[in-house]
């Protein structure tokens, strides 16, 4: 008898880890970096002499499509600007630049990992009185490890930057920032900085919700 008990719960353990490792390579896996998308009011490149920038406030639907997690829910709105260059100028774009009470994209990530600590505490706990199901929960802080890692660096690889970027000439740049509800507004300007004269020249936006 207690053989065969000793044979089944073997079994459940052997068919968690295998349910596990299937979890870890899944969800690894299934964080995939996808592309700022340029709206379609824009002109078409290099037949219309000038600097153009629009926006776009993401959707929930928006922000899981290009961040991969839903943070409007959370209180941010992404804002996405594409700044199209049609000049032979240099111009730096840098948060400086948008007047705003911007959340830096470290801290909008942060708050995404913050929030995956019960989950893995509730792990841990479980996993205390009953060892099998510390096997899923090692797994899944691999996995949120990783999964973290790679969207911080989304993250900040999409965001405007503290520092300027250079938007060259004949180019066109896409790239968010986030901010709290209530900061958003139909309408703002962003300043660009002129590396010619070393001026911050100003080009209003409109916002597309």
């Amino acid at each position: 008898m207690k053989k065969h008990v000793r044979e089944i719960f073997n079994v459940f353990v052997f068919s968690v880890a295998i349910v596990g490792m299937f979890f870890l390579y899944t969800e690894y896996n299934a964080y995939d970096y996808k592309p700022l998308a340029g709206p379609t009011s824009m002109v078409e490149p290099f037949k219309q002499e000038g600097v153009q920038i629009n926006a776009k406030v993401y959707s929930a639907q928006d922000s899981r499509n290009y961040l991969q997690r839903n943070v409007v829910a959370d209180g941010v709105h992404p804002v996405q600007i594409t700044v199209q260059n049609n000049t032979p100028g240099y111009y730096g774009l840098s948060m400086r630049g948008i007047p705003k009470d911007l959340k830096s994209a470290n801290s909008v990530s942060n708050k995404v990992i913050v929030e995956a600590i019960p989950r893995l505490i509730a792990f841990k706990v479980a996993g205390f009185f009953f060892w099998p199901l510390m096997i899923p929960g090692v797994i899944d802080s691999i996995v949120t490890f990783h999964a973290h890692a790679k969207l911080k660096k989304d993250f900040n690889a999409k965001a405007v930057k503290a520092e300027e970027e250079t938007v060259l000439p004949y180019s066109t740049v896409h790239r968010i920032f986030f901010m709290e509800d209530s900061e958003l507004e139909s309408h703002f300007t962003v300043y660009l900085k002129d590396y010619k004269t070393g001026r911050f020249t100003p080009f209003p936006v409109v916002v597309n919700s």
